[in-house]
């Protein structure tokens, strides 16, 4: 379902809190490209369009995937090259947008490096937990069973969600989005910068 999140003249399009579930971003993901040119044209001037985080990390995907597919981070290699090359076509889209709406500010939202960075200094961040899920039948080792997800009578919850970045193995923990928003409003991980887009909406 795509969720728009409108403030006067700016769009954020997004499809769920974590856009992918699968090893394949394929399915999940076609029709994302086509969402930003929708609004384009029917006037937004503030576009903020969020790339596809590396879904390999997610307890689901890991739990569905052959212990030999794992890259340097432990994640799925496959299904995070996947979307780190959709990602790549995706910002290609964007900069023809740019060329064809110039006078919209279109903002790319790097969540796959964002992510991908938080995975590889995860206790910079404050996280103890980078692949175990924090709600969960106990299944080891990503605390992840697919016939007893979070939320069935068998599962149970960590006391220390902040140090987790899986909430139940498909969303992440509110610290994790904490972490990926400050990124994105406060550090380097939007094309161009999310203070770029602010500027131009109050000049």
């Amino acid at each position: 379902m795509l969720l728009r999140l409108k403030l006067e003249r700016t769009h954020i399009p997004s499809i769920g809190s974590m856009p992918l579930v699968t090893p394949s971003p394929t399915p999940a993901t076609r029709h994302h490209p086509l969402a930003p040119l929708a609004i384009l044209k029917k006037g937004a001037k503030y576009v903020i369009v969020q790339g596809v985080p590396p879904t390999g990390c997610l307890p689901l995907v890991l739990t569905l995937s052959p212990d030999n597919d794992r890259d340097e981070i432990g994640c799925v290699g496959s299904a995070n090259k996947e979307a780190y090359n959709y990602n790549a076509i995706l910002q290609a889209k964007l900069k023809n947008l740019r060329v064809q709406f110039p006078h919209a500010v279109i903002v790319y939202a790097d969540y796959w490096n964002a992510y991908h960075t938080v995975m590889k200094n995860a206790d910079h961040y404050g996280f103890k937990k980078s692949l175990r899920a924090c709600c969960g039948s106990g299944e080891e080792p990503y605390n992840y069973d697919l016939f007893a997800a979070c939320g069935s009578p068998s599962t149970s919850s960590c006391p220390n969600p902040w140090q987790y970045i899986n909430w139940d193995g498909v969303h992440l923990t509110e610290a994790m989005y904490k972490v990926l928003a400050e990124m994105f409003i406060k550090g380097t991980f939007c094309h161009p910068s999310f203070k770029y887009l602010l500027s131009r909406k109050q000049g």
